[in-house]
């Protein structure tokens, strides 16, 4: 099957689609991921377009046919990152301070850039891109190297 790679960097304000416009964005979305694999790749927090994407991953009638949201986020600004570590045992999360935000639950896989700040938000930008990049690359070489 094809990939197809969204890179998705929204806004941290909320974020209010048309309400005429989300249904036949999220329709749209998962009619692509029925003939195709789709990653989206997001900063994974749970605020403005990132918790739209995930309300459409949520309510997916065929989870055969999956979206994949991967969550490139900075270390610095995850709430309660230190319980991330916890092995063994359920932790229950508290509600972020006001500087600090939660994940959209509905990522698969969680990728944390840590370039030691706090609060600060760009770091998973620069290698969101360069993933997609690295990506790009690989399938075109592949799709140029099956044509001999």
């Amino acid at each position: 099957r094809s990939l197809l790679i969204i890179s998705v960097v929204g806004s941290a304000r909320k974020y209010r689609m048309k309400s005429k416009l989300f249904p036949i964005f999220r329709q749209d979305l998962i009619k692509v991921a029925k003939s195709i694999d789709v990653w989206i790749l997001t900063n994974g927090i749970n605020t403005s377009i990132i918790k739209l994407l995930g309300e459409i991953n949520r309510t997916n009638p065929d989870p055969s046919q999956s979206i994949h949201f991967i969550s490139i986020a900075p270390w610095g600004c995850v709430s309660s990152v230190e319980q991330l570590a916890v092995y063994g045992t359920n932790v229950i999360y508290n509600k972020p301070k006001t500087d600090e935000t939660s994940f959209e639950s509905n990522h698969v896989l969680l990728l944390f850039i840590d370039n030691d700040t706090k609060h600060e938000y760009g770091s998973e930008l620069e290698f969101q891109s360069h993933f997609t990049k690295i990506y790009m690359w690989k399938f075109i070489f592949i799709i140029k190297y099956n044509k001999r």
